[in-house]
């Protein structure tokens, strides 16, 4: 027994009726806005570097780092969302 392909394919979205799609632009008006927000997070977690091996040191570098991954974390789930 096959399991044609072609009626299982997952069809773009593009050729999906809106009514069925889920309207995202609340979150980001545009492909360039979702875009930006993704490029801007990466430049946080690049910036989590800085805190390798200074942990250590002090309450308010400690806090730092927490306030900052937290804030990676709520921009991912909003990019993602």
């Amino acid at each position: 027994m096959s399991i044609s392909t072609a009626a299982n394919a997952t069809p773009k979205r593009a050729d999906l009726d809106p009514k069925l799609t889920w309207d995202l632009s609340h979150l980001y008006p545009t492909d360039s806005a979702w875009e930006t927000e993704y490029n801007a997070i990466q430049q946080m977690v690049a910036s989590v570097q800085k805190f390798v091996g200074k942990l250590h040191e002090s309450p308010s570098v400690l806090e730092e780092c927490l306030k900052l991954q937290n804030e990676i974390g709520m921009r991912l789930h909003s990019l993602y969302q």
